[in-house]
């Protein structure tokens, strides 16, 4: 289970927000490499989405 403060816990995260949290920069340098939009909102489950940013902010990534 994983918690993301102030919005819930949950069984799985995208692997990008995964990155985002844990601040693995080489594997969102990779990820951009590869055509992410770091504009897009990332579903995180049927009611909740986030813009990276946001994730970033809310968890202290920063």
């Amino acid at each position: 289970m994983i918690k993301l403060k102030n919005i819930g816990d949950f069984e799985a995260i995208p692997e990008i927000l995964n990155d985002i949290i844990n601040e693995n920069i080489s594997m969102l340098d990779e990820h951009l490499l590869k055509g992410w939009d770091i504009e897009k909102n990332i579903t995180i489950d049927e009611y909740t989405d986030l813009s990276p940013l946001d994730c970033a902010l809310i968890e202290g990534c920063f």
